[in-house]
């Protein structure tokens, strides 16, 4: 089972590493959200199912914006990545991730970005701070979804293509 970001799962099979020791090299993916704990706690896991298979390792941007030095750890986070993947849950005037997704861009990282729209149905809200991609950024692949099911259902399918069309595999 899997999360969504209020706690509730969802069955989801998954793929399973290959038995043998890898001959490929480990990938490292840098990962920005939003530090939220439903959404760390949820996102986190789910990709940490979805990439694995991969041989594909997490690294998450720093904690404590307060820190110094946390913008150069991720300049360096994402300068040492071979992929990027972003999510703009719950960024609404928190333009923290958006500024990763631009610093990703300029350095030609191959990047995932993910655009939180809210469920379908009359009666439930969408997450009220979550923000739309700026239009500067319009342009970028983009993973538009409704919950965390539909995102882990389009990386599922859709991993496979992304780190063959940019020769991650």
């Amino acid at each position: 089972y899997l999360r969504e970001h209020n706690g509730d799962e969802f069955p989801f099979l998954q793929g399973l590493a290959s038995a043998g020791p890898s001959t490929r090299e480990k990938l490292t993916c840098f990962v920005g959200h939003r530090f939220l704990k439903n959404i760390e706690k949820s996102l986190r896991f789910n990709l940490i199912h979805l990439f694995e298979p991969y041989g594909i390792t997490l690294r998450w941007s720093g904690y404590d914006l307060g820190a110094k030095g946390i913008f150069d750890d991720i300049i360096s986070g994402i300068k040492s990545a071979d992929l990027c993947f972003f999510d703009n849950l719950g960024t609404l005037n928190r333009p923290n991730v958006y500024i990763e997704i631009g610093i990703a861009h300029v350095l030609a990282k191959p990047m995932l970005v993910s655009e939180y729209l809210g469920p379908r149905s009359k009666g439930r809200r969408k997450i009220a701070d979550t923000g739309s991609v700026p239009s500067d950024l319009q342009g970028l692949l983009r993973i538009q979804y409704r919950s965390y099911e539909d995102l882990c259902r389009q990386l599922y399918f859709g991993l496979p293509v992304f780190l063959e069309q940019y020769r991650l595999l």
